[in-house]
């Protein structure tokens, strides 16, 4: 192998491959040593094996961004060998060197993910250039990397609604995003509302899809200018925003989009009046007792939800008045203890376009078999659609949390649990707890004077909701089938006795 190499491509390989490992495995120790030579040139960390086992287990060890090997040799060959690195590190570039490069080989090659194919004996230009290459794609996929860590660190820690795009497509957004709009992450959130865009409602002056122009195109022919656009959460809010486009330097096609909330400042009406009345007519409580007067019209039943610690219950109502003065409703006795008790009451009905969340019971007259609710809201998240049942546990329940080898149990409580998830409610969040982060869950369930029951394992954290006095974490649990098992075995255990409970309700207990 000639060691003539031109100077340009030689500072530019010592530039990239700085803080770059090089594995290099040869059996022929003639060449493994006269290659070793051609890599001090420009490599600072270079570590050789004599075959493809030794190779594997130096790989495991130090880790090499790049790894140039010989196919034939004793042990384990050198497609053996790359085909379990490329399972262990698939973003690995492993360069195979052999006498010939018949088409058998060449597939073999491509089959297991190797990154170039080079014919012995080795030329030096074409060796350059297949280092260059893999060096030029590592050092993109470790900037890449480090973007990524960085916008999620930005993105998590803002108020406001921040998305990233690459192009025209979204590929990260906040927290504060995903708790607005109720998604559990941004592909969720493209199948429901497709874009951004879609959830820009009509305001004059205002930044909003039209036939002749969508929001994107207006955008981003002016980067850094400041948009107002108007949104409703799910809860049916308007929220009235400001909205700006910016290019990420030095990154092509990548655009960071911001919405700070300024709703409070109540200026939708200066911009447009009109639509504003419009919107409050819309959500105000008389849209909602119009809605309840079609169905006592129509002499139809209505279905009304509570949830009893988590245990939902459900039955059948009509509605015996609905104006301006009162609204009640005729249901269960069972029915009007649980919503006397709950204190709000969920109405469910096919003329509805969302479930009604009836966030005041007025009174509760058991002779009449009554409940008179006011203060309405629709629900694009109702409880009544939920997977999985979510269960109040016991008050004497015990939870601790463990977070980088640091353990948390001091006023920490369990909010409600499923088989795959658990509310947790906290004073106060540890240093860096974010979504995304990995916890293990400690929580002891004692029940009925029994023996009490331990449930240990590892979760994930999906999202962090900050309370008036505490912060609410829903970890998404990731329990093993032992610990699965004993989970469901206490959530039915836990199910029917909410349900005794429930049932002493009829008598007042």
């Amino acid at each position: 192998m000639s060691l003539n190499i031109d100077k340009h491509k030689l500072l530019e390989l010592k530039e990239l491959t700085k803080n770059v490992k090089l594995l290099y495995v040869e059996d022929n120790q003639r060449l493994r040593e006269k290659a070793t030579h051609f890599f001090e040139q420009f490599f600072d960390e270079i570590y050789t094996a004599g075959n493809g086992k030794e190779g594997l287990e130096t790989f495991r060890t130090i880790h090499p961004s790049i790894v140039v090997t010989d196919i034939e040799m004793p042990y384990m060959d050198g497609f053996e060998m790359a085909s379990s690195i490329h399972k262990l590190a698939p973003h690995t570039k492993v360069i195979v060197t052999a006498p010939n490069e018949n088409s058998e080989t060449l597939h073999k090659a491509l089959d297991i993910g190797v990154y170039r194919f080079l014919k012995k004996p080795l030329a030096t230009d074409k060796l350059l250039q297949a280092l260059l290459d893999a060096l030029n794609e590592v050092k993109l996929l470790t900037e890449q990397k480090l973007f990524d860590f960085y916008v999620e660190t930005i993105f998590n820690s803002q108020h406001n609604l921040l998305m990233l795009y690459k192009e025209d497509q979204p590929i990260i957004v906040n927290e504060t995003f995903l708790n607005f709009f109720q998604v559990d992450d941004i592909e969720s959130f493209n199948i429901e509302h497709h874009s951004i865009g879609d959830t820009f409602l009509e305001h004059k002056n205002f930044l909003y899809n039209t036939q002749e122009r969508s929001w994107y195109e207006e955008a981003l022919e002016n980067l850094n200018k400041l948009y107002h656009v108007k949104l409703i959460n799910h809860e049916h809010e308007f929220h009235h925003f400001v909205f700006r486009m910016t290019k990420i330097e030095g990154q092509d096609n990548y655009y960071l989009v911001s919405l700070d909330d300024i709703t409070d400042l109540n200026l939708l009406k200066l911009f447009d009046e009109k639509q504003s009345q419009l919107d409050e007519e819309e959500t105000n409580q008389s849209t909602f007792i119009n809605l309840l007067q079609s169905i006592q019209r129509n002499h139809t039943e209505i279905k009304l939800f509570n949830l009893y610690k988590g245990l939902t219950v459900t039955n059948k109502g009509i509605i015996v008045q609905a104006d301006e003065n009162r609204v009640a409703l005729q249901t269960t006795y069972l029915q009007q203890r649980c919503a006397h008790h709950e204190g709000k009451l969920i109405l469910s009905h096919s003329l509805f376009p969302a479930d009604i969340l009836c966030q005041s019971i007025k009174s509760v007259n058991y002779e009449e078999q009554s409940i008179s609710v006011a203060s309405f809201k629709f629900l694009t998240a109702s409880p009544t659609q939920r997977k999985s049942i979510r269960l109040t546990p016991e008050d004497d329940h015990k939870v601790s949390l463990f977070y980088e080898g640091h353990k948390f149990g001091d006023n920490v409580k369990i909010l409600n649990i499923s088989v795959d998830a658990a509310r947790l409610a906290l004073l106060s969040l540890p240093a860096g707890f974010k979504s995304e982060e990995k916890v293990i869950v400690d929580m002891v369930f004692t029940s009925g004077g029994r023996q009490p029951l331990i449930i240990n394992c590892e979760g994930k954290i999906l999202y962090i909701t900050e309370e008036k006095h505490e912060f609410h974490v829903v970890v998404k649990l990731e329990p093993k089938p032992t610990t699965q098992k004993n989970l469901i075995n206490y959530l039915s255990k836990r199910q029917m006795a909410l349900i005794r409970e429930f049932k002493g309700l009829q008598y007042g207990k």
